[in-house]
């Protein structure tokens, strides 16, 4: 299903019709949203348009999602992926690198 819907995304940017690829990808999340794939791509095509606030939005609500699962190097991932969109509050983001990595559970992680 991921290579369809990477097909079709392909095809719709090759099209120049990024806003249909996020109203698409905004009704999927919507739809499901536990699919970390899905919001993946989302973030990315906000990340894409300078939609950096709407980026750091979908990254950190994947590594939530990734900390409750137990993925902490998935996690690690995804924040680390938010600090090189270097946001406004990138402090607050490598305190909770640092909380995650020194094996430490963040506030309101598994909630």
């Amino acid at each position: 299903a991921l290579a369809e819907l990477d097909n079709y995304l392909t095809y719709l940017n090759n099209q120049g019709q990024k806003e249909k690829i996020v109203s698409f990808l905004e009704t999927l999340v919507n739809d499901a949203p536990g699919r970390v794939a899905v919001r993946r791509r989302l973030a990315d095509i906000y990340r894409q348009m300078g939609r950096i606030p709407d980026a750091v939005t979908q990254l950190d609500t994947i590594g939530e999602q990734l900390l409750r699962n137990g993925d902490t190097p998935g996690a690690i991932r995804a924040i680390e992926a938010i600090l090189a969109l270097k946001p406004e509050n990138a402090g607050q983001y490598v305190q909770l690198l640092d909380e995650i990595k020194s094996g430490k559970t963040p506030a309101g992680a598994g909630q």
